[in-house]
């Protein structure tokens, strides 16, 4: 798979699995530390510094010499809850701030009322200016109900 995502110039990249929902709930995860250090090793790879990785999300990216990608993203072995900078929306029109979270805002009222662009917008920023500081992944486990594919991914 690396070496046809490199081919394409795809970025892979390779998430830890995330207790949400029913079917997450009491699961267990395997740190991708030790695929990590096996595709750093046969690939070559160095870490992208963070400066060039501002606006790429969660990921942490390693590269080749040639300039393929290839990030990591790790919720549980290595948070980094500080540097997010995502929220999802789902089809109901409802964002969510965290996916270890449950906190959310509901933007179909404005929608269905015709509200403007900038009150869309203000919505946003007062959302995004109450995003959780970090998940509950760990420490409540059975918080999370909602299903990935509910929440949007």
């Amino acid at each position: 798979l690396a070496e046809y995502c490199r081919a394409h110039g795809w970025i892979l990249r390779i998430i830890e699995t995330m207790p949400m929902g029913s079917t997450g709930q009491g699961s267990t995860y395997m740190p991708i530390a030790s695929i990590r250090t096996q595709l750093v090793q046969h690939f070559n790879l160095h870490e992208v510094a963070s400066k060039q990785r501002t606006s790429d999300g969660p990921a942490r990216y390693w590269m080749d010499k040639n300039g393929w990608k290839i990030g990591f993203i790790t919720p549980i072995s290595h948070e980094f809850c500080g540097s997010c900078n995502r929220i999802r929306m789902g089809v109901e029109g409802n964002i969510y701030l965290c996916l270890g979270q449950n906190e959310e805002v509901s933007l179909r009222p404005l929608l269905r009322q015709g509200a403007s662009d900038a009150q869309i917008c203000d919505a946003l920023t007062h959302a995004v200016a109450h995003k959780p500081e970090r998940h509950n992944f760990l420490e409540q486990p059975n918080n999370i109900i909602r299903f990935m594919a509910k929440t949007g991914g």
